[in-house]
């Protein structure tokens, strides 16, 4: 190798100080050319940063050989490389000043890392300290070439049919004791090179004499051609020491990144000698100590005998891993094995032994990152700019490998200069593994792993979701009540409010929050409510290590009788309150199981033919995994204590502080997990709320143990009678349907506590507008009207003519119906009237929107130029017969229909790039469209009977009224209203 370092030198010319001329060795005195003159041309000018290749010819009575060279110069950056060919070895040499390391090896294997300033090497490219640092050398001062080395101008020549200017210096090297001359030949200024750089370097020719380790005098000429010189560096990663090599004793410039404690990431592993492509997804968290991994098998081989994609999901609070088929929705439950990617085994023994103890690794663990790692620079990855760091393993293991395996971990980690988004989260990421390169040389084994959409944020607790794994028997669906608003705190933090539910029942309940599944949230105007369903303890035995025909000689804390099922024997010493059980011995033809606190740590496994050991999967449970019942028992208790609240961060040191006040369970969910539909709070909306009442006369009909939107759809969707009103008890779930409207008799209602009572809302189907009235025609007029949900109603189920407004005067107690819509009357005949609100009808609240589709061209009613409330408002007025409508706003059209899209099978429903349909989904009189057909008759249950009209005053004529009570109406308001008389609306209504 000195050989080597030799000839480098004398290829770029750096040596030490040389002295001119004025050596005294007969060597230099030597004429070798006489010098056209004492000044010549300029002496060139060199680049700071070059890179060129050197084909170095060494001639003579010892050498004969041929050398190739790359030589990469870089002043700027402070470094230096050169990689070299020599008897079909490749070599390199990286001069890192920045670090004072100089690297040196075979490019495929090994690397030596020295001092920079302690080897004779950084002759090479010099050595200089600038500031207290070093430093690479000047191009000039390393190539040893310009006035201040007594350069001599030697005339015009020519190098490979080149034409050069040629310059000689006599040089002295003392750590060789050499003297030589080196002759630099450049083009000419006439010559253009292939770069179109002037003068560039053709030709170094060295001749001299050295004294040899012996003492002895030996001659020396050597040859150095320069070809494809380039005044630029075209790959930096000539800098960086081989890839997959680790130079040992390396000065760490850059620490590891550092991981969150959680993170989700998809990865692609290729396997080449496999010649297959992997997939699989991650997700991470050691907060709550679960990990899941979507993979698919490779072949149909044990435990699963199956190629279906797998979600094995773990959970190290009790040591048992789920593993669910995604294509038939199977599921096994088992103890988490040592050999998952994810276990950190902690041996307590001697791997002979056996025992061990499963632990989660941690984030960094996960991924195999430690302090054994270097920094090895940048490469750019997919155009990504990347840290690269490498280590020397040990603690890696293959599958069908026994042994100590000795790897090489290569990792790329995304530039600190760059910002990752990832698809999943909503921050952005710039801790994020890139690749990963595995290298086995001793069995020729690579692997690489590419990281993509990694997210540090917690992953979603449903993605956890282990619901496959146990029948419906084996869960308790639970409600949890809020006295709080939904808005504006839940909306905006519903995931944190949901998560913290979660956690919390976990944290009070001693159980994993892996069995709190199916979670969401439901509320109305001032309560939230959390469902979620709680599931059993996992099966006993999954939560420990079999060890089959040994036990625990001499460690039984506690004999069972008559019990020798695995089991049972799991269940006995999970429940045993005495003292922590850590592992059991059970024997099945003894019918005996023996539990110990003790471990093999503590003893010894010894050969037993009819016995089996069990220990736990991990050393400490931090929760005791109680049985549903139990577990939702103390939930119960911590509620009903007041001591199960939370509190949600509203930043800027705010909070609010959340407390569940009431808890029932085995309620009727009809949601599959996902976030609540539409119709729950459809029907909620039409209804009002009167807190802590409930009506005297109330059995119409009781349903049990409902959620209180349920309560409601049962109301509105209720056939035998017209409800008007419900009880729901929150703390039991009872739901009681009225025919009784709690604002017409306010005399009905008593005090009851966990008692809500809802009466049926009207005016959720009108538009408001404080303070105005409409001079229309064809009215009818109420007195002792109290509320204006009343006047709501009585527009609502009139038959005398399509009652499409009314207008309520608080101060009279009046109701006023009318037959025309605000949208129908020009602003002129609208007038302000401080104590009275007009109400129209607002139609686009009984149709539901199906964006970007139309139902086909049959029977269809067409109207250009409408608004859409006004197409909205035609189709309503069609009566029954119109069951939607499609609106194009491109061309303001609006097509009336009579079909549905129900009626599948019937009627065709398309695409529409400017078109939407609208479905009807409620008639006039608030009933739901259930039917496939139209309806053909109005509801009767509407009508309002004698008895109901006592808590009225009978209709005036338009004229007394305004006489009696001198509402300042305009007379022309009242044409056409005299024919109506008070007792045919009596009758009518009757």
């Amino acid at each position: 190798m000195a050989r080597v370092w030799f000839v480098v030198t004398v290829t770029i010319g750096i040596i030490s100080l040389c002295q001119g001329q004025n050596l005294k060795d007969p060597y230099c005195t030597v004429s070798k050319g006489t010098p056209t003159t004492n000044t010549g041309p300029s002496l060139p000018t060199l680049l700071d940063t070059f890179q060129t290749q050197i084909e170095a010819n060494f001639v003579g009575k010892y050498d004969n050989y041929s050398i190739d060279i790359e030589e990469y110069f870089d002043d700027e950056g402070n470094q230096g490389a050169l990689r070299m060919v020599e008897d079909g070895t490749q070599l390199y040499a990286i001069y890192s000043y920045e670090t004072n390391e100089f690297f040196s090896g075979t490019s495929d294997s090994d690397c030596t890392t020295t001092n920079l300033s302690a080897t004779a090497n950084n002759i090479l490219l010099g050595y200089s300290v600038v500031n207290g640092t070093s430093h690479i050398f000047t191009t000039s001062g390393a190539l040893r070439f310009g006035k201040q080395f007594g350069e001599k101008y030697m005339g015009t020549d020519q190098v490979r049919g080149i034409n050069v200017d040629r310059w000689q210096s006599c040089v002295y090297w003392k750590s060789y004791n050499a003297y030589f001359t080196v002759d630099y030949y450049f083009t000419t200024k006439n010559w253009t090179s292939g770069i179109a750089y002037l003068q560039t370097p053709v030709r170094a020719w060295v001749q001299g004499v050295g004294r040899g380790d012996d003492g002895s005098l030996k001659m020396f000429n050597h040859y150095y051609d320069f070809f494809s010189f380039r005044p630029s560096i075209l790959d930096m990663s000539v800098f960086e020491t081989p890839k997959g090599v680790v130079c040992p004793g390396r000065i760490q410039t850059k620490s590891v990144p550092k991981l969150a404690g959680q993170y989700y990431y998809r990865q692609q592993i290729i396997i080449p000698s496999l010649n297959i492509v992997q997939h699989a997804d991650v997700w991470f968290d050691s907060s709550y100590n679960l990990v899941r991994y979507d993979y698919r098998l490779l072949e149909p081989v044990a435990p699963y005998y199956d190629t279906n994609p797998f979600s094995e999901i773990h959970d190290y609070n009790s040591g048992v891993a789920y593993v669910i088929d995604r294509v038939l929705g199977n599921c096994t439950v088992r103890p988490v094995e040592n050999s998952s990617f994810d276990v950190s085994l902690n041996y307590t023994q001697t791997i002979a032994n056996g025992q061990y103890f499963d632990q989660m690794k941690t984030s960094l663990g996960l991924f195999y990152l430690d302090d054994t790692y270097s920094y090895e620079g940048q490469r750019v990855i997919s155009g990504m700019a990347c840290d690269v760091f490498i280590s020397k393993r040990t603690d890696y293991t293959l599958g069908g490998i026994v042994g100590q395996i000795n790897s090489t971990f290569e990792y790329y980690f995304l530039s600190s200069d760059w910002t990752e988004i990832a698809n999943p989260g909503v921050s952005e990421d710039t801790t994020v593994p890139v690749r990963l390169e595995i290298t086995i040389d001793d069995i020729g084994y690579t692997a690489t792993y590419n990281f993509f959409d990694f997210d540090e944020e917690h992953p979603s607790m449903d993605n956890f979701d282990i619901t496959p794994c146990y029948d419906d028997d084996k869960m308790i669906d639970f409600q949890l009540m809020f006295r709080a608003k939904y808005y504006p705190v839940v909306d905006k933090y519903k995931k944190f409010f949901e998560l913290s539910s979660r956690l919390k029942i976990s944290e009070l309940t001693k159980i994993s929050p892996i069995r709190v599944q199916r979670s969401l949230i439901k509320y109305e105007p001032n309560r939230v409510y959390y469902l979620a369903s709680l599931l059993d303890s996992p099966p006993p035995s999954a939560q420990f290590h079999k060890y089959p025909k040994v036990v625990l000689e001499n460690r039984n804390d506690e004999q069972i009788p008559n019990e020798g099922n695995p089991d049972n024997c799991a269940y006995y010493c999970l429940a045993e309150k005495s003292f922590n059980c850590m592992s059991f011995d059970v024997c099945p033809s003894k019918n005996l199981c023996y539990l110990s606190k003790s471990t093999a740590d503590d003893g010894q496994l010894v050969d037993n033919d009819k016995c089996s050991h069990y220990s736990r999967n991990i050393q400490t449970n931090t929760f005791m995994e109680q049985a549903s019942d139990e577990a939702f028992a103390a939930l119960k208790d911590v509620v009903y204590r007041n001591l199960f609240f939370f509190d949600v961060p509203l930043g800027n040191g705010q909070k609010k502080t959340f407390r569940a006040v009431s808890v029932r369970e085995n309620i009727i969910r009809g949601d599959t997990g996902t976030a609540p539909t539409l119709s729950g709070a459809d029907f909620m909306k039409q209804f009002t709320a009167i807190r802590n009442k409930r009506i005297t006369y109330n059995n119409d009909n009781k349903l049990t143990q409902l959620a209180v939107d349920d309560c409601a759809t049962a109301c509105v969707d209720e056939d035998l009678f017209f409800c008007e009103s419900f009880e729901y008890n929150v703390a039991n779930g009872d739901c009681f349907l009225s025919k009784i409207n709690p604002s017409e008799h306010p005399d009905y209602l008593v005090d009851a506590q966990n008692v809500d009572l809802y009466g049926r809302s009207y005016l959720y189907k009108f538009s408001k507008s404080p303070g105005e009235v409409m001079l229309s025609q064809s009215n009818l007029i109420y007195q002792n009207i109290f509320e204006a949900n009343q006047c709501a109603k009585l527009c609502v189920g009139l038959q005398e003519f399509s009652c499409k407004s009314f207008e309520f005067c608080e101060d009279i107690k009046g109701c006023v119906l009318g037959q025309t819509h605000k949208l129908d009357i020009p602003e002129t005949l609208i007038k302000s009237e401080p104590n009275c609100d007009h109400y129209s009808r607002n139609y686009m609240d009984d149709f539901k929107l199906l964006k970007g589709r139309v139902i086909a061209l049959t029977n269809n009613q067409i109207v250009e130029g409408v608004s859409l409330v006004r197409c909205a408002k035609i189709c309503a007025e069609q009566g029954n017969d119109c069951l939607g409508f499609d609106y194009c706003g491109n061309d303001t059209m609006c097509r009336i229909t009579s079909d549905s899209v129900k009626n599948t099978g019937t009627v065709t429903v398309e695409t529409s790039a400017y078109c939407n349909h609208y479905s009807r989904q409620y008639y006039d009189d608030g009933s739901k469209v259930t039917a496939y057909s139209v309806k053909n008759a109005q509801n009767p249950n509407l009508k309002y009977s004698p008895g109901s009209m006592a808590g009225l005053a009978i209709a005036m004529l338009i004229i007394g009224i305004l006489l009696a009570v001198g509402v300042s109406f305009g007379m022309s308001k009242y044409k056409g209203t005299t024919s109506w008389n008070p007792a045919t609306k009596l009758e009518n209504l009757g």
